[in-house]
């Protein structure tokens, strides 16, 4: 895909109309494809808003944009919450709401805008592992916990984050070591040099050593 050629076409489509929204969301989006600065993407999307105030959508993106680029966590959370502030059932903006409350200690908020997003879209496999895993590390709801990582592998076997995330579960929690390596051995032959997989495959082979040392005879 010629993507220097596409972005000119656009720019040249933006003179002739520049409240074209459409063109300029196009636009907006192809920059984040490319790499472009941060200030040029938040800038374009801000233009989108101008034309069509009040896109939840658009408040979403840019969060997502400043939060990728690192940037303080503080800006990506007031985009997301002028999105739900439009749109209170945008369901990606209280899944990344969620995530950056937790990250800053706010669980019970965190938990309110996950279990939320989750009721609103049952489906979503991220959103279930998402929850377990706040579940999980958080509330100690074990149980619940575990129904939810059910869920997401049933919506999506394949799911890495969910794969390791139980895989742990199971390890940590649960001490069942063999359902623990038979998900961590699936996320390692998707993600085969990722190294949190392997850490975590190497962890199963440990605790499991270990129990079984506690549990033979003196």
């Amino acid at each position: 895909h010629n993507l220097a050629g596409a972005r000119e076409q656009y720019v040249k489509a933006l003179k002739i109309n520049p409240r074209d929204a459409v063109t300029t969301m196009q636009l907006a989006a192809l920059l984040e494809m490319t790499k472009a600065p941060v200030t040029e993407i938040i800038d374009t999307y801000k233009k989108v808003l101008l034309l069509e105030p009040g896109r939840a959508e658009i408040y979403h993106n840019m969060g997502r944009v400043l939060q990728e680029a690192g940037n303080d966590k503080e800006e990506a959370k007031a985009m997301y919450e002028l999105a739900l502030d439009y749109e209170p059932r945008h369901v990606n903006s209280l899944n990344s709401l969620a995530l950056i409350l937790q990250y800053t200690g706010e669980f019970v908020e965190a938990h309110q805008h996950l279990q939320r997003a989750v009721r609103l879209a049952p489906d979503e496999h991220a959103l279930h592992c998402n929850f377990a895993s706040l579940l999980q590390s958080v509330r100690k709801e074990y149980d619940a916990a575990e129904f939810h990582y059910n869920a997401a592998l049933s919506l999506k076997p394949d799911h890495l984050q969910t794969l390791c995330c139980y895989g742990s579960f199971l390890r940590a929690v649960r001490h069942d070591y063999s359902e623990a390596m038979r998900l961590l051995t699936q996320a390692l032959e998707i993600a085969p040099d990722m190294s949190e997989v392997q850490r975590s495959v190497a962890a199963v082979k440990r605790d499991a050593l270990e129990d079984n040392s506690f549990a033979r005879p003196n």
